[in-house]
């Protein structure tokens, strides 16, 4: 049986590919072509629900599903699908599908988006809502918090160069480069096989609930940090080298695109919450959680 990209058969969210459309949507809304997301997710080694490669109809399709904001299309009209959980909030569903629909972009042309270095990083420190960057202020729209833009590049940018240019950073991935690609992508696929596995034997009556739940997570945490891995290796291969020199340098460079250091943050960077503006520094109400 066919499954929607997201989910489960049996309609339960897939955490890994949850973050995967949550993140093409975030580079959507900030302006990025679809045939440069596809390009990107390719790139990385991160395939659709049934394996293939990514390109424009498959993503359009997918993020034009209203099954992700919980939804189903009956008769023309939207209404509510109790059987699959959400993944998007509707404003952004909505908002995406202004995007898609204007097939020739020509609005978006006249005025474009500006691409934000710290597009899908930022939550709110108080309620886990996303924060999004807005000319010059990042503010979540529950209204809890906000900061200029500036100001949480800038203490972003700092935290993430001391890291990935220790001693203990760069030789970790260094044994990452050693083990491959190959050898993640085979991990990514032993994973699968083992899920796959676990559904049958859960499908059949030998396993529990619980213990089929428990090796999926399992499988699934493996799957995450190969496919992280694999994201990594792919971003540091556009070093000049693997030296704190070299990477400082590269960051620096005008010449290197915002996609390549947008993506170097999304594999050191799970998130970063935000808290408010009460007596604490502008630099303790970032807390940067780390992959």
């Amino acid at each position: 049986m066919s499954r929607a990209y997201g989910w489960t058969v049996d309609g339960q969210i897939i955490d890994t590919e949850a973050d995967t459309i949550r993140r093409v949507a975030d580079l959507v809304l900030d302006g990025t072509p679809v045939r440069a997301i596809a390009n990107t997710l390719n790139r990385e080694g991160i395939t659709t629900g049934t394996g293939a490669s990514w390109a424009i109809p498959p993503i359009t399709r997918m993020l034009k599903n209203p099954r992700l904001i919980g939804k189903r299309d009956e008769d023309g009209h939207l209404v509510d699908n109790p059987a699959v959980p959400a993944i998007l909030d509707e404003d952004r569903w909505v908002r995406i599908n202004e995007i898609l629909s204007d097939s020739d972009r020509q609005k978006h042309t006249r005025k474009p988006h500006r691409k934000h270095l710290l597009t899908g990083v930022c939550r709110c420190g108080v309620c886990g809502e996303p924060a999004y960057p807005s000319g010059t202020t990042v503010r979540a729209s529950c209204s809890h918090v906000q900061a200029t833009t500036a100001t949480a590049e800038s203490e972003i940018t700092e935290r993430l160069l001391v890291r990935v240019t220790s001693r203990p950073w760069l030789d970790a991935v260094q044994q990452q480069i050693d083990r491959g690609s190959d050898h993640y992508r085979s991990v990514i696929s032993m994973a699968d096989e083992r899920i796959e596995v676990l559904a049958k034997t859960f499908g059949g009556g030998t396993t529990d609930a619980a213990a089929f739940e428990a090796g999926v997570a399992a499988a699934r945490e493996v799957r995450a940090e190969a496919e992280s891995s694999l994201a990594l290796i792919d971003v540091v291969d556009r070093f000049p080298s693997l030296t704190d020199e070299d990477v400082v340098r590269w960051w620096a460079d005008e010449s290197t695109p915002l996609e390549d250091r947008r993506a170097l943050i999304a594999s050191v960077i799970d998130h970063v919450d935000i808290l408010p503006l009460r007596e604490s520094s502008d630099r303790d109400r970032f807390v940067v959680h780390w992959r």
